[in-house]
């Protein structure tokens, strides 16, 4: 039998298990007002 590799399981040195892109700074069109809740709730 071979050893697991982390990269058999999606997993890379990397990132580990996050995704390898960055997370959205926004949310689609249309929700502008969750935008800026979460900028006034992250201000405090």
């Amino acid at each position: 039998m071979k050893p697991a590799k982390i990269a058999d399981y999606g997993i890379t040195e990397e990132f580990g298990y996050l995704p390898s892109y960055e997370p959205a700074q926004s949310l689609s069109a249309g929700n502008e007002q969750w935008d800026q809740f979460v900028r006034i709730f992250l201000s405090y």
